[in-house]
């Protein structure tokens, strides 16, 4: 005899839901979600990497250029900040489609000049 989940009473089936619910959550805290494993300023045919504490002359990057983020492993999405330091200005955006860039969908960078 086959046993069946009863959802006849309204606060059983609560109690199901958010069971499944915290069930499926904990599952999905337990996954990777892979790994930086650089930035680079690209148009999508040149790249230059980009290093920790280096500066950039706008002359020497590829025209055009956006910022990507390389992954690798599982990744859903992946959020820049980009902060001006000259002017203080902060630039957020969450990229949830490969290729994960700033701006997003690999449009050309429009911050201007500055320390960023």
């Amino acid at each position: 005899m086959k046993e069946k989940l009863s959802f006849q009473n309204p606060k059983s089936f609560l109690v199901v839901f958010f069971t499944l619910l915290l069930f499926s959550s904990n599952l999905l805290a337990d996954t990777d979600c892979g790994h930086i494993t650089g930035l680079e300023f690209s148009n999508g045919h040149e790249t230059v990497m980009l290093k920790d504490h280096e500066v950039y002359n706008i002359n020497d990057l590829p025209e055009h250029f956006y910022i990507n983020l390389n992954v690798d492993g599982y990744s859903q999405s992946a959020r820049f900040i980009v902060k001006n330091l000259d002017t203080g200005s902060t630039y957020n955006i969450t990229e949830n489609l490969l290729p994960y860039t700033f701006p997003a969908g690999n449009a050309s960078w429009h911050l201007g000049l500055g320390t960023f």
